[in-house]
C-alpha cells in the first residue's frame, strides 16, 4: 500500500505541475481501484525508473523524454493490468454455468 499511495502522490503531482487537474478523474480516479487490484504484480523498480526519466526529462523541457518516459510507464503498467483481466476473465466463464456442458 506504500508503493500505491508513492505513485498516487507523484501522479498527482504531474498532473497539479502539469495544471491539469481533469486529469485526476478522467485517468487516476477511474484506474485507482485496478491499481490496487493489481498492485501485487506490479515491477515496483521500473516504475521507479520510469517516474525518474520523466523527472529528468520533465526538468530539461524535454519533452520527448517525457513522452517516451510515459510510454514506457503505461506499458509497465499493462504488464500488471492485462493478466489480471485475464485472470478475471478465465475466473468468470469457469463460474458462468451457460457455458458448461457445451
Amino acid at each position: 500500500r506504500h508503493y500505491l499511495a508513492l505513485n498516487r502522490e507523484f501522479h498527482f503531482g504531474v498532473y497539479r505541475a502539469a495544471r491539469l487537474p481533469a486529469l485526476l478523474e478522467l485517468i487516476w480516479l477511474r484506474i485507482g481501484p485496478l491499481l490496487q487490484a493489481c498492485h501485487a504484480t506490479s515491477d515496483i523498480d521500473t516504475a521507479v525508473e520510469c517516474h525518474g526519466d520523466l523527472l529528468v526529462a520533465l526538468e530539461r523541457g524535454d519533452g520527448p523524454a517525457a513522452g517516451r518516459a510515459i510510454h514506457q510507464d503505461l506499458l509497465r503498467a499493462s504488464k500488471a493490468i492485462l493478466p489480471y483481466f485475464a485472470s478475471r476473465v478465465a475466473a468468470a466463464g469457469r463460474n458462468d454455468t451457460r457455458l458448461r456442458g457445451r
